[in-house]
Protein backbone atom coordinates (compact mmCIF):
# COMPACT_ATOMS: atom_id res chain seq x y z
CA UNK A 1 0.00 0.00 0.00
CA UNK A 2 2.44 2.54 0.80
CA UNK A 3 4.72 1.53 -2.03
CA UNK A 4 1.92 2.15 -4.03
CA UNK A 5 1.30 5.71 -2.67
CA UNK A 6 4.93 6.90 -2.95
CA UNK A 7 5.01 5.43 -6.58
CA UNK A 8 1.96 7.45 -7.29
CA UNK A 9 3.51 10.81 -5.56
CA UNK A 10 6.53 10.14 -6.98
CA UNK A 11 5.05 10.03 -10.86
CA UNK A 12 2.83 13.10 -10.27
CA UNK A 13 6.41 15.13 -9.04
CA UNK A 14 9.08 13.83 -11.34
CA UNK A 15 7.98 17.10 -14.42
CA UNK A 16 9.21 19.21 -11.12
CA UNK A 17 12.69 16.93 -10.57
CA UNK A 18 14.99 18.74 -13.36
CA UNK A 19 13.28 22.14 -12.16
CA UNK A 20 14.07 21.51 -8.25
CA UNK A 21 17.55 20.70 -8.90
CA UNK A 22 18.03 23.71 -11.40
CA UNK A 23 16.80 26.15 -8.85
CA UNK A 24 18.82 24.89 -6.20
CA UNK A 25 22.04 24.26 -8.08
CA UNK A 26 21.33 27.75 -9.66
CA UNK A 27 21.03 29.83 -6.63
CA UNK A 28 24.40 28.05 -5.42
CA UNK A 29 26.69 29.17 -8.26
CA UNK A 30 25.06 32.76 -8.38
CA UNK A 31 26.21 32.93 -4.60
CA UNK A 32 29.11 31.67 -5.81
CA UNK A 33 30.13 34.02 -8.39
CA UNK A 34 28.73 36.95 -6.72
CA UNK A 35 30.98 36.00 -3.30
CA UNK A 36 33.95 35.92 -6.21
CA UNK A 37 32.71 39.34 -7.35
CA UNK A 38 32.55 40.49 -3.69
CA UNK A 39 36.51 39.27 -3.21
CA UNK A 40 37.85 40.71 -6.72
CA UNK A 41 39.15 39.23 -9.60
CA UNK A 42 42.67 39.89 -7.90
CA UNK A 43 42.16 37.69 -5.04
CA UNK A 44 40.39 34.84 -7.36
CA UNK A 45 43.41 34.86 -9.71
CA UNK A 46 45.71 34.49 -6.34
CA UNK A 47 44.46 31.48 -5.43
CA UNK A 48 44.12 30.33 -8.79
CA UNK A 49 47.83 30.88 -9.35
CA UNK A 50 48.58 29.09 -6.00
CA UNK A 51 46.67 26.14 -7.04
CA UNK A 52 48.49 26.06 -10.45
CA UNK A 53 45.51 27.21 -12.96
CA UNK A 54 47.29 28.45 -15.98
CA UNK A 55 46.05 32.26 -16.88
CA UNK A 56 44.93 32.68 -13.44
CA UNK A 57 43.38 36.75 -13.80
CA UNK A 58 42.07 35.71 -17.37
CA UNK A 59 40.28 32.09 -15.68
CA UNK A 60 39.02 33.83 -12.43
CA UNK A 61 37.38 36.56 -14.41
CA UNK A 62 35.88 33.54 -17.07
CA UNK A 63 34.83 31.59 -13.89
CA UNK A 64 33.22 34.41 -11.94
CA UNK A 65 30.76 35.27 -14.88
CA UNK A 66 30.20 31.47 -16.27
CA UNK A 67 29.16 30.40 -12.21
CA UNK A 68 26.70 34.36 -12.39
CA UNK A 69 25.44 33.91 -15.49
CA UNK A 70 25.16 29.87 -15.29
CA UNK A 71 23.40 29.98 -12.37
CA UNK A 72 20.87 32.56 -13.85
CA UNK A 73 20.73 30.45 -17.25
CA UNK A 74 19.90 27.45 -15.22
CA UNK A 75 17.31 28.77 -12.84
CA UNK A 76 15.74 30.05 -15.81
CA UNK A 77 15.97 27.11 -17.69
CA UNK A 78 17.65 28.55 -20.79
CA UNK A 79 20.54 26.53 -22.72
CA UNK A 80 20.53 24.60 -19.97
CA UNK A 81 22.35 21.10 -21.62
CA UNK A 82 25.31 23.68 -22.72
CA UNK A 83 25.49 25.77 -19.42
CA UNK A 84 24.82 22.80 -17.49
CA UNK A 85 28.44 21.07 -19.46
CA UNK A 86 30.57 24.31 -19.00
CA UNK A 87 29.82 24.20 -15.04
CA UNK A 88 30.67 20.66 -15.15
CA UNK A 89 33.69 21.00 -16.67
CA UNK A 90 34.81 23.96 -13.83
CA UNK A 91 33.25 21.85 -11.05
CA UNK A 92 35.89 19.20 -12.48
CA UNK A 93 38.44 21.41 -11.88
CA UNK A 94 37.78 22.69 -8.95
CA UNK A 95 37.13 19.27 -7.03
CA UNK A 96 40.82 18.56 -8.32
CA UNK A 97 42.33 22.08 -7.17
CA UNK A 98 40.42 21.57 -3.83
CA UNK A 99 41.53 17.72 -3.14
CA UNK A 100 44.88 18.87 -3.59
CA UNK A 101 44.86 22.00 -1.89
CA UNK A 102 42.75 20.89 1.39
CA UNK A 103 41.33 16.94 1.14
CA UNK A 104 38.33 15.40 0.96
CA UNK A 105 36.88 17.50 3.03
CA UNK A 106 36.70 20.48 1.36
CA UNK A 107 36.12 18.56 -2.16
CA UNK A 108 32.83 17.58 -1.14
CA UNK A 109 30.79 20.27 -2.59
CA UNK A 110 32.27 21.07 -5.67
CA UNK A 111 32.10 17.08 -6.02
CA UNK A 112 28.10 17.31 -4.90
CA UNK A 113 27.73 20.41 -7.82
CA UNK A 114 29.34 18.17 -10.27
CA UNK A 115 26.84 15.32 -9.86
CA UNK A 116 23.96 17.94 -9.86
CA UNK A 117 25.55 19.87 -13.24
CA UNK A 118 25.84 16.11 -15.02
CA UNK A 119 22.06 15.52 -13.81
CA UNK A 120 20.76 18.27 -15.18
CA UNK A 121 23.11 17.76 -18.45
CA UNK A 122 21.38 14.29 -18.84
CA UNK A 123 17.84 15.86 -17.88
CA UNK A 124 18.04 18.66 -19.53
CA UNK A 125 15.76 21.40 -18.39
CA UNK A 126 12.41 19.29 -17.88
CA UNK A 127 8.79 20.49 -18.69
CA UNK A 128 8.83 24.05 -16.33
CA UNK A 129 11.96 25.42 -18.59
CA UNK A 130 12.78 28.19 -21.25
CA UNK A 131 14.07 25.51 -23.67
CA UNK A 132 11.12 22.91 -22.79
CA UNK A 133 14.03 20.36 -22.87
CA UNK A 134 12.13 17.00 -21.64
Amino acid sequence: MMHAMMSKWSAKMSPFTPLFLRLVVGVIFIYAGWAKLQLGNAAIAGFFGQAGIPAPAFFAFVVTWLEMLGGIALILGFWVRPFAKVLSIIMIVATIVMLNAKGFADAQLPLVMLASCFTIFCLGGGKYSVDGNH
